[in-house]
Parts: structure tokens; C-alpha cells; sequence
């Protein structure tokens, strides 16, 4: 088929997405047991579907958890100075012509999120909210970060896979030094993930060719090297 051809048939079967709606005036991180769907346009539909699930599931099927608002994301984005930058890759006619142009351009955008400062009060406001939604654990257990927003779980758009989840560890946010490995690393952990890196690193040599691989040790031993602070997690989750 001809571009051309290809782009009529697209268009003529896109779904009508309607415009992504958000309510920046909502700051509070709000638990799952109060969270229902109209807070989707302050929490994203995935945080607002868990706040639903909290309120039919038995107690032992329950997730704990807690929302952060979308507009702790807007606010870091103008803090930064980042807007304008993702503005001007929007306006950008090559970031839909040009695929290699636009990973390498995503790809410097990512890491410049993953660089910016964190606001501390955000931090301190997460770091009350672990403490009561997960008690004295809330310091030495890894806790996962996930997206939601209002781009995914829609009616016409699920949007599954879109974004990353990251776990942090409130513990390496409050040792005052970066210094790996993660506070929240217990032995059990270091010997599964000592065993991926040898069966993988097996595998990669029996078959050069699933260059992957690579990626995947380094992510194991960065586990097993590294802090994991709740700060970098939240980040990176935004800059997915």
C-alpha cells in the first residue's frame, strides 16, 4: 500500500478520543478508601478505578494504596522549566514524520525529567502518606508507583502498556547521601536477583543475537547497586 493509502484507511478508522480533560486545582494525595470515579479529572482514571475497587472488594483482595494528583505533575513540569520544551516537541513536525528524530528527542526529554529537582513539600506530603497507608513498613519496603492519568482507561483508549511503574524506597530519600545499595534490598532479594543476572548473562551468551538482554542485566544490577528513592521512582513514572 502507498502512504497515502495507508493514512486514509488510519483515519477512517481512529476512534474519536475526546479532549483529555484536568482539574489542576486539587493538591491533596488522596487515599484509595475515599477515591471514586468522578475524581478521575484530578487523579487519572486508573488511581479513580482503584478507589472503586477498594469500595466492593473483600478486605483481603483490597489494594492499599493512595492517588497523587495530577496537578503535583503539572506543577513539577512548570517548576522545571520543562513546558515550554515539551511544547515546542509538540509543535514539532518531525516528532510524527520522523521516528528516529522523535525517540532520541523523547529520550533527552525523559532524562531531563529524571534530572529535575523534586519538590521537597511533594516529597514530605508522600512521605506522610506511606507512613499511614502502610505503618511502620513505610520506610524499609519498596513501594510501587504507577501512572494515571487521563490519556489511558478510557472508554475508546485503554492505553495499557503506555507508561512505566517503578518501585522507591522511602528510606533512601531520608539517608542524606546517594549511596547505593537501596536501604529497602533484603538478602532474599539480593540472591533471586543475583541468579537472574547469571541465567540471563547465560542466555545472552548462548544467543548474542537478543541484544535485550543487556538492558535487562543492567536493570538487575542497578537493583542490586543503587538507591531507589522514592523521588527517582515518581520521576521516572512521569517522564514514562
Amino acid at each position: 500500500a502507498t502512504l497515502e493509502a495507508a493514512e486514509a484507511f488510519w483515519d477512517a478508522h481512529r476512534p474519536p478520543v475526546p479532549e483529555p480533560v484536568a482539574d489542576l486545582g486539587v493538591t491533596a494525595l488522596e487515599a484509595f478508601d475515599t477515591l471514586r470515579a468522578n475524581d478521575a479529572i484530578a487523579y487519572g482514571v486508573k488511581a479513580a478505578n482503584l478507589g472503586e475497587l477498594h469500595q466492593i472488594l473483600p478486605a483481603e483482595h483490597r489494594v492499599e494504596g493512595f492517588g497523587i494528583p495530577l496537578s503535583a505533575y503539572a506543577r513539577f513540569i512548570d517548576e522545571s522549566g520543562l513546558g515550554a520544551r515539551i511544547e515546542t516537541l509538540l509543535a514539532d513536525p518531525r516528532m510524527t514524520s520522523d521516528a528516529a528524530y522523535a525517540a532520541a528527542a523523547l529520550d533527552d526529554l525523559r532524562e531531563a525529567i529524571e534530572d529535575a529537582p523534586f519538590p521537597a513539600d511533594l516529597l514530605d506530603q508522600i512521605a506522610a502518606a506511606m507512613r499511614v497507608t502502610f505503618g511502620a513498613a513505610a520506610e524499609t519496603q519498596r513501594t510501587k508507583f504507577r501512572s494515571s492519568t487521563n490519556a489511558e482507561d478510557l472508554d475508546v483508549i485503554s492505553g495499557a502498556g503506555l507508561y512505566d511503574s517503578k518501585s522507591g524506597c522511602l528510606a533512601d530519600d531520608l539517608d542524606a547521601d546517594s549511596a547505593g545499595p537501596s536501604l529497602c534490598l533484603t538478602e532474599a532479594e539480593r540472591a533471586f536477583k543475583e541468579a537472574e543476572i547469571a541465567a540471563r548473562r547465560a542466555e545472552l551468551a548462548a544467543h548474542p543475537e537478543r541484544t535485550w538482554l543487556a538492558d535487562i542485566i543492567d536493570d538487575f544490577e542497578g537493583d542490586l547497586t543503587k538507591e531507589k528513592p522514592v523521588a527517582r521512582a515518581v520521576k521516572k513514572v512521569w517522564a514514562s
